[in-house]
């Protein structure tokens, strides 16, 4: 074959193995590829500038370079032990850096050495040749898994007796191994390159493969929260779905609860206790099942207490040597391998999801069974909070509809009207700061022209005071039936009445008394409630009525005095709970007795319905849009 031929040929395959090692170095950006795509540029350019002339010391003097590039290049990317592949990079590095000093010197001064120097030139090249890619050839001999190694091992050869055959002036044999050379070469970074892109093809099958999976997940766990909102079927769906993605034997579920421990909420497949059971247990499923739900795990405590306490999924490829892995049932049902992912949105931990064992018992979970785990946890977490608002809001809106219907049962204790009686008018309203309300009147009419009054206020709001005013109900409707006195209806009240106060630290104040038409007095006793007010209508005087015992619930067999007043014709009194005095406005002023005081002198002579409708509106227009925070009760008696 003719030399220039070979040399031509020599020149397109190192420049076409410099441009594929340079394109590979822009994709990957690996230093090996840059290097690999220098040392064939000199490798090249060398070739052309023997074109037609033997070699000089300068071209024997690139052969080094580009030997030792090449060698290091191949070393670093055929060594499987990280030990070999440091010393040989270093080896490589020392004595080319030596060899090139030497080389270069005698190329700059050439005749200015001992002609001894020539000699060992001669030999030292040769044996430097060899010694570099009689090293990688041995390296590469003892890597049985290096992929295209015959390429390898004909271009180290190749290359070696090209430069040795160059040496010794051997040009044809020089150029035609050398060529032989750079097609193996060529042909060992053109199968790496198509090896790359094949990987890369790999993964993004796989990583399609993962996001359709994990898309259908998505999509069952997004469609179970939004069609069933209940918590136990997304739970399910959860699991199903943590199984089918990982090919999982079992999984469990584990939610926090409010004492901050994890609680098994679901369980599919067989999974085994987190703690040692006893044999008995061990061959009970049902005993296995209720020891796995009884089971609390404080955060931090074993395998799932750490995934929880640190937010991140934790794999375990062998559970068998793991001591934080319990094999309760290791005869039975062995952990092998195991991945625990927290479930959590917006920085809220709601609990674990765990999986154990492959379906085929010697695969181990990935890191891509991790991967798609913590995936599915995410979503689990947003699916988990949305059946649990839904929940919240069923519950309440069940809770309103109750409160209602209890409202409504407490209104119906109260008078649907007030009675009607010779020689006095009267009025009440009565409105809860809430839904239920602790305030309570009533109204008992007797023969004789008699009628009975009550007014009471039981401490709190909501549903609690609500109870308590459906018991005073209860027992003050026992007692007033018979048209007792006051000052024997209100300790009965208080002793029948002490434990439950006591027990919830509640009490009760009261105004009990009688109307007698026939002598137009108003007998009554005092619990602890606000003073009532009385108009006199002849002297046009205003006074407050002090006289008052304790309330109810403090203390059994309380003392109870009882006082009566004569209502003379447009007399008034206004009976009041203290929802009235405490009402605030905008401005963070309380209504106070005063202005209950001077609206009542102001307004007493209207009626007692228009006197209680307008006292609401001076109410109103104090409050000035001020929120309500306390139930009131209002009753007006006139005398005519």
């Amino acid at each position: 074959m003719d030399i220039h031929i070979v040399k031509l040929l020599i020149c397109v395959f190192a420049s076409m193995t410099c441009i594929e090692s340079y394109a590979q170095w822009e994709r990957e950006r690996t230093r090996d590829w840059l290097l690999l795509g220098s040392a064939f540029l000199i490798y090249s350019f060398n070739t052309i500038l023997t074109y037609n002339k033997s070699p000089a010391r300068w071209n024997h003097l690139a052969n080094v370079i580009f030997t030792a590039i090449l060698c290091y290049v191949l070393i670093r990317k055929t060594s499987l032990s990280q030990f070999i592949a440091f010393l040989l990079r270093y080896i490589f590095i020392i004595t080319a850096a030596v060899f090139f000093l030497f080389v270069l010197l005698v190329a700059l001064f050439p005749g200015q050495f001992n002609p001894e120097i020539n000699r060992y030139w001669r030999i030292l090249f040769p044996l430097w040749i060899w010694s570099m890619y009689g090293i990688l050839t041995i390296n590469l001999l003892r890597q049985e898994s290096v992929e295209h190694g015959y390429q390898l091992f004909l271009l180290s050869i190749a290359f070696a007796s090209s430069f040795l055959l160059a040496h010794f002036s051997h040009t044809t044999l020089s150029e035609v191994c050398g060529l032989i050379a750079c097609m193996a070469a060529y042909s060992f970074i053109h199968h790496s390159i198509q090896k790359y892109w094949q990987v890369i093809a790999n993964q993004n099958v796989e990583l399609n493969k993962e996001l359709n999976i994990m898309m259908r997940i998505n999509e069952r766990i997004g469609g179970a929260a939004r069609t069933s909102l209940d918590l136990r079927s997304v739970l399910e769906m959860i699991a199903d779905s943590a199984l089918w993605t990982t090919s999982a034997s079992a999984c469990i579920i584990f939610l926090l609860q409010q004492d901050g421990t994890l609680r098994a909420e679901c369980i599919n497949g067989m999974f085994p206790p987190l703690e040692p059971v006893t044999e008995e247990v061990a061959r009970n499923p049902k005993l296995l099942r209720e020891k796995l739900i009884s089971q609390r795990i404080p955060l931090g405590e074993g395998i799932i207490g750490e995934a929880a306490q640190c937010s991140r999924p934790i794999l375990v490829e062998n559970a068998s040597a793991d001591q934080r892995v319990v094999q309760a049932l290791h005869d039975i049902v062995p952990i092998q391998t195991l991945i625990a992912a927290p479930m959590r949105v917006a920085g809220e931990l709601f609990g674990i999801i765990a999986v154990i064992n492959k379906d085929k018992r010697t695969r181990m979970f990935t890191h891509n069974d991790q991967n798609s785990l913590h995936s599915i946890a995410s979503q689990a977490a947003v699916a988990i909070k949305t059946a649990r608002a839904h929940s919240d809001i069923i519950a309440e809106r069940i809770m309103e509809m109750e409160l209602r219907q209890a409202r409504q049962i407490q209104l119906n204790i109260l008078p649907s009207k007030c009675p009607t009686i010779t020689n006095l008018e009267i009025a009440a309203k009565s409105s809860a700061a809430r839904t239920m309300s602790g305030d309570y009147y009533n109204f008992f009419e007797y023969s004789d022209n008699k009628l009975g009054i009550a007014i009471g206020d039981v401490s709190g709001k909501g549903l609690p005071a609500a109870l308590v005013t459906m018991t005073l109900h209860t027992i003050l409707s026992q007692q007033a039936i018979d048209g007792k006195l006051p000052q024997d209806v209100i300790p009965y009240l208080n002793n029948a009445m002490l434990t439950i106060l006591h027990s919830n630290e509640m009490f009760v104040t009261m105004i009990y008394g009688i109307w007698d038409g026939n002598t137009r007095t108003f007998t009554f006793s005092n619990a602890g409630h606000p003073h009532p007010y009385i108009i006199y209508a002849d002297s046009e005087t205003c006074e407050i009525i002090e006289d008052s015992d304790i309330a109810l619930g403090f203390l059994p067999d309380s003392p109870t005095t009882q006082k009566s007043i004569k209502l003379q014709p447009n007399d008034l009194m206004l009976f009041f709970t203290d929802g009235i005095e405490d009402t605030i406005n905008t401005n963070h002023e309380i209504f106070g007795i005063e202005r209950i005081e001077q609206f009542i002198c102001k307004n007493a002579q209207l009626s007692a319905h228009e006197l209680i409708e307008t006292l609401l509106q001076t109410l109103e227009q104090f409050m000035n849009g001020a929120a309500v925070h306390d139930d009131y009760t209002l009753i007006v008696l006139k005398a005519y």
